[in-house]
């Protein structure tokens, strides 16, 4: 599940950006202060299923953390989604207009971040996987600056103002390279991941 503390900053980005938050999710083990975020916490107050789907249907974007599939449903409804901690890097992607932010792989052995090919070699659950996360390999959560950076992104992205460099388009180019012997069926066309975090590890490609 999601460690709220992550969250909290790009919660408060949005909201000075003049966007209303609302925390959305059936099975929930705490309430979210206003004081610390200025989140609708309607999870806690008011869920209903119909009203899930309202404002699914009615919201900008979706923030799908940790694998939580509130993104199936926005895909539904044509709804983007930003997936962020997610366990896989080629096909838990599913609208033109998604972006993600994979949890990253730490060898203890070899004392470095493993490279997205080894990710991708070891399958969308390897972050599942006893061997590995009780052996050698710890996961490495997506940080809260990660975070707000990738919804800033979908946010001006979707207002038709972010800037898009070089840069961005090759190491996009890179990424999306890794994926060429994985079977098209495997492979969600147009996944793409979050360009600043893209750019912080870049030596993973």
């Amino acid at each position: 599940m999601p460690n709220w503390d992550s969250y909290y900053r790009c919660v408060n980005s949005l909201s000075d950006a003049g966007l209303a938050v609302i925390r959305l999710g059936k099975s929930i083990d705490s309430t979210m202060s206003p004081s610390i975020s200025k989140i609708i916490d309607y999870a806690s107050t008011s869920r209903s299923e119909f009203g899930d789907i309202w404002l699914l249907g009615n919201c900008k974007f979706v923030i799908a953390g940790a694998g939580t599939g509130i993104y199936w449903p926005a895909s539904a409804l044509n709804k983007p989604a930003i997936l962020t901690d997610s366990y896989g890097l080629f096909n838990t992607s599913f609208g033109q207009l998604d972006l993600k932010t994979p949890q990253l792989a730490w060898s203890r052995s070899e004392k470095k971040l493993m490279p997205f090919s080894w990710m991708i070699a070891h399958g969308e659950g390897w972050a599942h996987k006893k061997s590995l996360i009780e052996g050698d390999i710890e996961i490495i959560k997506n940080t809260s600056d990660e975070i707000n950076e990738v919804v800033l992104e979908m946010d001006q992205r979707l207002n038709g103002t972010w800037i898009e460099t070089e840069e961005d388009i090759e190491l996009q180019s890179r990424f999306n390279s890794l994926r060429s012997k994985i079977p098209k069926w495997q492979v969600q066309e147009g996944v793409r991941i979050g360009a600043d975090f893209l750019r912080r590890y870049q030596h993973l490609l």
